[in-house]
């Protein structure tokens, strides 16, 4: 739900119609619905749940391209029910209006069943815009196809950027749940490299493989202002490539250790799901133990098979080289009533923190819900203080990376 409304607070800047579930066909129902839009004064604009047709998607598009100060566009979740022959057109009428608008900093199209031939639109807009800091495509549905697009996207805009002696402000990208595959990883890799300035990347459950992952976490070592890395639920080491060559299970952690080198202010990792296994588990740990990461604060390893061996080298770590580290998650782990775990705990506890051991918090740690949020200060939006600090832990991260 949103956190401010249009109709809650008469604010003029801020356009809200998230969930009122409109189906807007013509010109006319947009007309309608978009009375008190005044685009010489909008700044954030948010239409979740709600679903477009092409008329309707062009008559958006004409006033998206005459706002004068548009930094937000919350268009998660817009073609509900629309077809494959919808969608594209529908979309580049929004994306070129888009292009028209120098202000813009936030692109949200989270939850749009794009698929890979639908991704096309977003190309000219991705790479010719200079001002989008934050992009959020989870749950589109782009697969290889459409992944590989859209990263080529941001790759050729980073090099016309340096044609024109500026670096890319481009600092949050949340492309999660897309069936991304190994088929795309490797001009993600190139794309997150040829972005310096990132600050988050967050590319959950995409059935990434070995190859693949090496190639994301190596171009996500090329930022060194990263904080926040997501990659839960895709394959650090490929199992049957070890059966066949010997083992090599180290590497997915091997892998990490240097991006922990080459990221110092990371305050965010999640590695859970990823069949880390004892060996990269351990290599990571030795990593953390060597190094000094006063930043990290949120470290989870759900489902990696660690045992008591890497619990020694972590508790090491986070006596001496975690000083800010809060909470670590270990759900899913072997040996979790071992006496290291309780030690860990212990020395999180003074610190205010804890140590997650079962899947209590399981949506707490993976909900996406908080990407769908206005998760940043543009607009000085205010957010109520009331809720669980684990369920703003995501949007705290984003908001740090927006105020920095």
């Amino acid at each position: 739900m949103p956190l401010q409304t249009a109709t809650t607070t008469q604010d003029p800047r801020i356009f809200d119609i998230i969930g009122q579930k409109l189906r807007l066909e013509t010109r006319a129902d947009v007309a309608k619905h978009f009375a008190s839009f005044d685009a010489d004064v909008v700044e954030e604009i948010y239409l979740a749940e709600n679903t477009f047709s092409v008329e309707a998607a062009r008559a958006l598009g004409d006033l998206l391209a005459k706002t004068k100060k548009l930094r937000v566009a919350g268009l998660s979740d817009i073609f509900i029910s629309r077809t494959i022959d919808e969608i594209p057109d529908a979309l580049t009428a929004i994306c070129d209006a888009l292009c028209a608008v120098p202000t813009l900093v936030e692109l949200n199209l989270n939850n749009n069943a794009l698929g890979g031939r639908s991704a096309h639109p977003l190309v000219p807009l991705l790479t010719r815009h200079r001002g989008i800091q934050v992009l959020k495509l989870n749950n589109c549905g782009l697969g290889p196809e459409g992944g590989k697009m859209i990263a080529d996207a941001l790759l050729e805009a980073a090099r016309l950027c340096r044609e024109d002696g500026q670096l890319s402000v481009l600092r949050v990208v949340v492309c999660g749940r897309n069936r991304l595959q190994d088929g795309s990883a490797a001009a993600w890799g190139a794309a997150l490299a040829a972005h310096p300035k990132l600050q988050k990347v967050k590319l959950v459950n995409n059935g990434i493989r070995e190859a693949g992952f090496g190639a994301i976490v190596a171009g996500a070592a090329c930022c060194p202002d990263l904080r926040y890395l997501n990659l839960r639920d895709n394959n650090a080491v490929d199992v049957d490539n070890d059966a066949e060559n010997g083992s090599n299970a180290h590497r997915g952690g091997a892998a990490v250790a240097a991006l922990l080198k080459a990221a110092p202010k990371l305050e965010f990792l999640d590695l859970s799901d990823c069949g880390l296994g004892a060996e990269g588990a351990m290599v990571l740990a030795r990593a953390l133990c060597t190094g000094h990461y006063p930043h990290l604060s949120r470290l989870l390893l759900e489902n990696s098979d660690m045992g008591e061996a890497v619990y020694e080298v972590l508790s090491e770590a986070i006596a001496d080289r975690l000083p800010g580290l809060t909470t670590l998650s270990l759900a899913a782990n072997d040996d979790l009533e071992s006496n290291l775990v309780t030690a860990m705990a212990e020395v999180l506890e003074e610190r205010g923190g804890r140590v997650v051991v079962d899947d209590e918090c399981e949506d707490d740690l993976q909900n996406d819900a908080q990407d769908q949020l206005k998760e940043n200060d543009v607009g000085n939006i205010q957010y109520p203080d009331s809720r669980a600090v684990d369920e703003l832990a995501e949007r705290f991260v984003t908001l740090q990376v927006l105020s920095h």
